[in-house]
């Protein structure tokens, strides 16, 4: 879960400010990154992105070691919420954008 390759493209490409915002991963916390982004495939998709289905995180569970099951829904959801936020299109200037 590293830049590694992307990051000397984004150079590449003249994509500097990718790179100066680039986030910093927790130290002991890739596995949880792993789970979210293997989760996401099962998300709902039809007038929208849709939450990652809790049955989808007990499946999961089953089948990956996970200490505490609670925490890691607690853990999922959050960073569920903020990656559902910013996939969603700014209200203002997005019709504008469009139409004008």
């Amino acid at each position: 879960m590293e830049w590694g390759k992307h990051a000397n493209a984004l150079a590449d490409q003249g994509n500097t400010k990718a790179l100066v915002n680039q986030p910093e991963m927790v130290s002991g916390f890739e596995w949880l990154y792993e789970a979210f982004f293997l989760l996401s495939a099962s998300r709902q998709i039809g007038m929208g992105l849709g939450p990652i289905p809790i049955e989808a995180m007990a499946v999961y569970a089953d089948h990956y070691p996970v200490d505490d099951f609670e925490e890691f829904v607690i853990l999922i959801r959050h960073l569920d919420s903020v990656y559902l936020s910013r996939q969603k299109p700014a209200k203002d200037g997005a019709k504008g954008a469009a139409s004008g």
